[in-house]
């Protein structure tokens, strides 16, 4: 183990990235809870990310995870947002949508909530509290949960107050009292300018609609011919 990491420290100094990518690849698969594979995963996650290769830098940061992952350290953290960030990205939820074509996966949301609980002073709340809040699958009570969360953060609190909105319009009967409560031109995001415009067009072309049902009255017609 000490002889393949030394031979590892001697390939990075010889400046080989071939010949050290082996010898990590070679030393994680001997000894992958060894001292020395805790620096080596989260390196190769690092550099896998960086260059685009999310399959591969997901595979490094859930090793680590598993292998070296147990105690809420830094590193841990880092790790642990890393897989989300990937997941959530891979799954293809990239921004908040009105009608999203899927929702979040149940273990995303799940790794999620937790990885809140365990890192309340976290730097991300405000990125998971668009994941969560936003989702197809997210209620009121979700929103709820994820003020007490998000206490102090005004990001997040800007986006809960977003969200709430998105909520009411996916579901409402009453376009007409979201509109009024919810002026479109004071919307402050693309996404509330989207959702009461078309708010506002339900309506128009409900009541034109409505307008174009109305039976001809011929009598009043006929004198303005």
């Amino acid at each position: 183990e000490k002889a393949l990491n030394n031979a590892l420290v001697f390939g990075k100094k010889g400046g080989d990235a071939s010949v050290t990518q082996q010898t990590q690849a070679l030393f994680l698969k001997e000894f992958p809870t060894s001292s020395f594979a805790k620096d080596i995963y989260l390196e190769r996650g690092d550099a896998a990310i960086k260059d685009g290769r999310w399959g591969e830098a997901l595979g490094s940061y859930s090793a680590y995870l598993k292998n070296h992952g147990a105690k809420k350290a830094a590193a841990t953290e880092s790790a642990r947002w890393n897989v989300l960030f990937m997941k959530s990205r891979l799954e293809g939820h990239w921004r908040p949508e009105l009608n999203p074509a899927r929702d979040v996966s149940a273990d995303l949301v799940s790794e999620s909530w937790k990885f809140l609980e365990d890192f309340p002073k976290t730097t991300h709340k405000s990125d998971l509290v668009m994941l969560l809040a936003f989702r197809k699958g997210a209620t009121p009570a979700d929103l709820e949960k994820l003020r007490k969360h998000a206490a102090g953060d005004a990001k997040s609190k800007d986006l809960l107050d977003e969200a709430t909105i998105v909520l009411k319009a996916r579901s409402s009967k009453d376009l007409d009292a979201l509109v009024k409560a919810n002026p479109p031109a004071k919307a402050k995001t693309e996404l509330l300018k989207e959702i009461l415009a078309k708010a506002r067009f339900d309506i128009v072309e409900k009541s034109f609609q409505t307008y174009t049902k109305r039976p001809l009255n011929y009598k009043r017609f006929a004198p303005s011919l």
